[in-house]
């Protein structure tokens, strides 16, 4: 899930795996791997650690380290304006864009190279951008243990909507 949070679950032979302690799937919480200063690291989490991939890929997240580079003081737009903005041309919006393709490649990567998924889903309102799937299924081969990236990077089937469809059924 990319949205206000970041988050996942795990699902082997179509059964959400569980583990001892309710958290599988959780990778929004770990720190963001390949971290270096165009990442501008530095970010405090509400968990109370420091540079957790959801400071940088979650919609706030996105949007306040955006907010801090915009040329128009106290400017805060949100996401979609980001990316609306990129779209349109905007040196600074398609920058920012660039580095969060680059730090989703990073994070899922790192998921990639633990699990070996037969597929990743992505939810959430970034999960609407279209850009970042194949953007950044061409970037994971910098990051993944391997000489080639199978692992599709797909759109949930009900869009930002999937994660509440799924909290009904459970």
């Amino acid at each position: 899930i990319l949205g206000t949070g970041v988050g996942g679950g795990i699902v082997i032979n179509k059964q959400l795996l569980s583990g001892p302690n309710a958290i599988c799937g959780e990778w929004g919480h770990n720190p963001l791997p390949w971290i270096n200063t165009k990442d501008k690291p530095g970010r405090t989490c509400y968990c109370g650690k420091q540079d957790c991939i959801e400071t940088f890929l979650s919609g706030p997240g996105f949007a306040s380290s955006y907010s801090g580079q915009s040329a128009e003081p106290n400017t805060f737009l949100s996401s979609e304006q980001i990316w609306q903005a990129a779209r349109q041309g905007d040196t600074l919006a398609s920058e920012h864009c660039d580095l969060y393709i680059e730090q989703l490649a990073k994070a899922l990567s790192s998921v990639i190279n633990i699990l070996d998924p037969a597929c990743i889903v992505l939810g959430g309102g970034l999960s609407n951008i279209d850009e970042i799937y194949e953007k950044t299924a061409a970037r994971l081969g910098n990051y993944v243990f391997s000489d080639s990236v199978n692992t599709p990077i797909k759109k949930a089937k009900y869009g930002d909507s999937s994660g509440v469809r799924g909290a009904a059924w459970l």
